[in-house]
């Protein structure tokens, strides 16, 4: 206490190590003891005090870690003792443990599909003017966060941002990036640990778990809704390393297997088809997740408008993103183009319709295709001189719309019968995912609106 010395810190701990482990010390003690008492000697007294003295030992190298804020003191006698006290457990171990919680809890939050602000409490930063001194940050789902000033002037125009960048290939970069920031620090929290020689500790190992556990649900979310199966191999492996428990430690290697089976299908799975240009020809790499076409890479999930027609052995498919686009032109391939629209039914129109009921039912938009304009009661086209004409999603019978040659046919009621409302030509942005959209918009607005 006098002096930081390694050297005093190496010889108390060997001589401590020598006199708690002698017997003939304590037969000793135990004897003195008995003559400078006045009560009769109980040799369970002395038992438990033998039994505990290590711990109490423990309680002095914790104070002198205080002193000199120096996790060596803790560490070494972790190594020559392999046990602790009540102040190591109560000053450093709860500590440590209650902060890996709190960060485990932010982890955990990433993985809920709440579109709801919530406060941040780590690693505070204003993500658009840099201030890191306010005295609130609020964060949200895509791991960004506002000061409390930036919030207030700008926080509804950057939550529609990050929902509008929620399920997109950006949105999930920049969960990625949020889950690898808290990650960083449970793995800073865990050296604190093992700095302590504290991490093989059972409690330690419990808590180690518990992080492998949230580690691992952030892999899955990863995985699931980013597509990123190596960054989720990663982050896996990352968990494996930390668990506790061999058990632990088997089944998320099962995982890691189940992940690594699934890219190598994916790498099977990839299509190569040939584009006829005007001069040779250039390859379509198509995959579950994206396309790829001269050097664009388009993902599915980032598709806001898909087209797709035929006039007289010409064919056009396109798909759009909010910052690029693929255009297909070509002649006499129609089986490339069924191929191309299968393709689209299959991975990119789903996307597309549920984004867009998104829009109309959570952030009450009116979605315009062709002369059709579709919002939260319906669908509504401008007849000439005689105001709107409307399909609402409340009458009683609704029709789903048809394809025929080259358009969309929309329909309206009359006496219990289908009436012609509009036609679309399939050339319209998002024409062709019209009958999907139709009976998703009508399913949403009955599960709003039970009868």
């Amino acid at each position: 206490f006098n002096k930081e010395n390694d050297v005093y810190l190496k010889e108390s701990l060997s001589n401590w190590h020598e006199i708690i482990n002698s017997d003939k010390f304590w037969a000793s003690f135990e004897k003195n003891y008995s003559m400078i008492n006045d009560q009769a000697v109980n040799a369970e007294i002395i038992s438990e005090f033998r039994k505990n003295a290590v711990k109490h030992i423990s309680d002095i190298y914790t104070d002198l870690y205080q002193q000199y804020e120096d996790p060596k003191y803790v560490k070494d006698f972790q190594d020559v003792f392999g046990i602790h006290g009540e102040k190591t457990e109560k000053n450093l171990l709860k500590p440590i443990h209650q902060s890996i919680y709190d960060t485990i809890a932010e982890l955990n939050k990433i993985d809920q599909e709440e579109n709801m602000e919530k406060i941040a409490k780590l690693d505070n930063k204003c993500d658009n003017c840099g201030d890191f001194s306010a005295n609130k940050y609020f964060g949200y789902d895509d791991g960004s966060v506002l000061c409390e000033t930036c919030r207030k002037n700008i926080g509804k125009e950057w939550k529609r941002k990050v929902d509008d960048l929620e399920e997109t290939v950006e949105g999930s970069k920049r969960i990625l990036n949020s889950v690898k920031k808290i990650v960083t620090k449970l793995e800073s929290q865990l050296e604190q640990l093992r700095e302590m020689g504290l991490y093989e500790d059972n409690q330690s190992k419990v808590v180690r778990d518990h992080v492998a556990e949230a580690i691992r649900l952030a892999s899955v979310h990863i995985h699931n809704k980013a597509l990123m199966s190596t960054q989720s191999a990663e982050l896996l492996n990352l968990a494996i390393k930390i668990a506790g428990t061999e058990s632990i430690k088997e089944q998320y290697e099962s995982d890691l297997k189940k992940i690594r089976e699934f890219a190598q299908e994916d790498e099977k799975t990839t299509l190569v088809l040939p584009i006829p240009k005007f001069l040779g020809k250039k390859d379509l790499i198509v995959k579950n997740n994206f396309m790829e076409y001269k050097n664009t890479k388009i993902y599915y999930k980032d598709v806001v408008e898909i087209s797709y027609h035929n006039k007289e052995e010409k064919f056009n498919f396109v798909i759009y993103t909010s910052k690029d686009k693929i255009d297909l032109t070509f002649s006499n391939q129609q089986d490339l183009w069924f191929e191309l629209v299968n393709i689209a039914k299959q991975y990119i129109e789903p996307i597309v319709v549920t984004r867009l009921v998104k829009l109309i039912f959570e952030q009450n938009q009116s979605i315009q295709i062709g002369n059709v304009a579709i919002d939260k009661n319906g669908y509504h086209k401008s007849k000439l001189l005689r105001g709107i004409d409307s399909v609402l999603w409340s009458d009683e019978n609704i029709y789903i719309p048809k394809l025929f040659q080259g358009t969309v046919i929309l329909f309206k009621d009359k006496d219990n019968f289908s009436k012609h409302f509009a036609s679309i030509s399939l050339e319209y942005s998002n024409a062709p995912v019209l009958p999907e959209l139709i009976n998703a918009c009508y399913n949403e607005f009955l599960l709003r609106h039970p009868k």
